[in-house]
């Protein structure tokens, strides 16, 4: 079974595992990698591929607002 993870999809792309090399538990994921484990919890792996997607681009428009944001904060800065 495949797993996608999105937690650094903004940064690294959504990666996809084999659930073979983890233990899936109710609601996260073990990856045994060679010198650590990653834990990854709902709603950072997703079993469907367009749930990843639609998670992935969720956390896209987030950020884009997060910097609208801020770029809106920096524009109005006023220094004496």
């Amino acid at each position: 079974m495949i797993v996608y993870i999105t937690k650094y999809a903004l940064t690294q792309g959504i990666q996809e595992y084999d659930i073979s090399d983890m233990q899936k538990g109710s609601n996260h994921v073990v990856i045994h990698e060679a010198m650590y484990n990653q834990h990854f919890f709902k709603p950072e792996w997703h079993t469907d591929k367009n749930d990843a997607l639609q998670h992935a681009e969720l956390m896209r428009v987030k950020k884009i607002a997060s910097l609208e944001r801020q770029i809106f904060k920096l524009r109005g800065l006023k220094f004496k």
